[in-house]
Parts: structure tokens; sequence; C-alpha cells
């Protein structure tokens, strides 16, 4: 009996050791990034960065994935990388300001233009889980005040009741669009941005190919994607298809 709870102990510490082995690997990851970009190694740092975002998603990796493409001399990489820290963080002031910047060394032509409304900034930066939070207390309080207005036997009592009752289901509908938003938000992909001004451009999947070129710094709404091919937005009413491998998207 010694034995096996030996036995149990030694492997409950030892998977614990292992989780958090590796999860101090992969914080080592970004850490090492960190450490090459300030010895100015960004070539390393990418690399770093890379494999870090191969474990975890997050603002801080792709902004400085950003930052390090852009020493490092890659405008196009540079501008999806901060690009896509926005998009992880559209209220991030730094990678809006650094986006724009980006742009302006790869196309001095271009104006960069914010990919996300006011609203969807609001509802991303409240998070999806606050939304869902709400409106399950709003579900309740609906309940509880539908409870009271078909029990009270005053007039004005049930009119403030009714009043209330009111506000609440407006504020339900509210949080439930807003909570709605803000989930598809990090659902669906967003927007391609060309590698280099020789993308490949075709009619359907694996179709013909056609004349258009996409523009270095423009940004191409999705509308559809099928395996390892994107549709996007060319022109007004004009979509053509691109492979996942010849462009940048998030």
């Amino acid at each position: 009996m010694g034995n096996l709870l030996n036995i149990i102990l030694f492997v409950i510490f030892s998977g614990g050791f292992l989780s958090l082995t590796a999860i101090a690997k992969e914080d080592s990851e970004f850490n090492q990034g960190v450490m090459a970009m300030s010895q100015n190694d960004y070539e390393t740092a990418i690399v770093h960065f890379e494999n870090d975002l191969k474990h975890t998603v997050s603002y801080e990796a792709y902004y400085n994935l950003g930052l390090s493409f852009f020493e490092n001399g890659n405008l196009t990489a540079a501008l999806w990388a901060m690009e896509y820290a926005y998009y992880l963080n559209p209220s991030s002031k730094d990678a809006k300001f650094n986006a724009a910047q980006i742009l302006q060394y790869l196309n001095p032509d271009k104006t960069w233009e914010d990919p996300f409304s006011n609203w969807t900034k609001f509802t991303v930066r409240i998070g999806a889980l606050f939304w869902l939070m709400f409106s399950i207390l709003l579900s309740v309080s609906l309940g509880l005040l539908f409870f009271m207005v078909n029990t009270s036997k005053h007039l004005n009592h049930k009119k403030q009741l009714l009043k209330a009752l009111a506000l609440a289901g407006l504020l339900l509908v509210f949080s439930v669009v807003a909570g709605k938003h803000a989930s598809n938000h990090f659902e669906y992909d967003h927007f391609v941005l060309p590698k280099t001004n020789e993308v490949s451009t075709f009619v359907s999947p694996d179709g013909l190919t056609l004349d258009e070129k996409l523009i270095l710094g423009n940004r191409y709404l999705i509308l559809e994607r099928k395996e390892n091919w994107l549709k996007i937005e060319f022109e007004t009413e004009h979509p053509l298809w691109v492979n996942t491998n010849d462009v940048f998207y998030y």
C-alpha cells in the first residue's frame, strides 16, 4: 500500500513538474525574444516570438514580432504582425501608431485607416465574458421583476416595476448583441495583406489566374474561406481568390 501511494505521488508531482517545465519553456521563448531584441538580434527574436505564438496567441508577442520584422527590414510582415496585435487589442494606441508608421515606410502614398469601428473597440475591450455574465444577471433580474409585477397589488408600484422590467429587457438585448459582436471578432478572419506585389489572384480556388495584382500596404476584406484559399473583396462587387501561402491574414 505504501509503495502504491509513493508511485501515485511520484506520478502527480512528475506531471506537475512537466507542466511547469512546459509553461516555463513557453515563457522563455518570449523572454528570449525580448532579450534578442535588446541585443539588436532581430532575426533570432523573430524565431523566438514565432515559437511562442505556436503555444499562446498574445498581443505582446505579435507586437514585439512586428517591431522585430520592421527592424529586420521585412515591412510587409511587420505591418501584418502589428495589425494582428491591434486586432487582439483594438484599444492599443501603440499598435495603432506603429502600424501607421510602418505603412508610411512601406507605401508613402497611403494613409493608414483603422480597420475596426468604435463599437468593436468598445465591446472587445470589455470582453465577451463580461457580456455573458451581464446577460445572465439581467435574465435573472427579468424573471424576478416579472414575478413581482404579476404579484404586485398596488398600481403605482406595478408601474415602477414595469418600467424597471422594460429597462432590464433593453439592457439584456444590448448585452446579447454586444457579447455576440465581441465573440465574433475573434472567431473569424477579417483581412488579407499581400506578402509581395506579385501575389497571384484567381477566379476560383485552383481556377483561372487573373491579371489583377494586390497592392502592398492595402488591406482586403475576407469574404469566404475554403481550406487554404481566401475569397477577398478586391473592388466593390469584384471578389477574387488568393492562396493563404501568398498572403498574411488575420
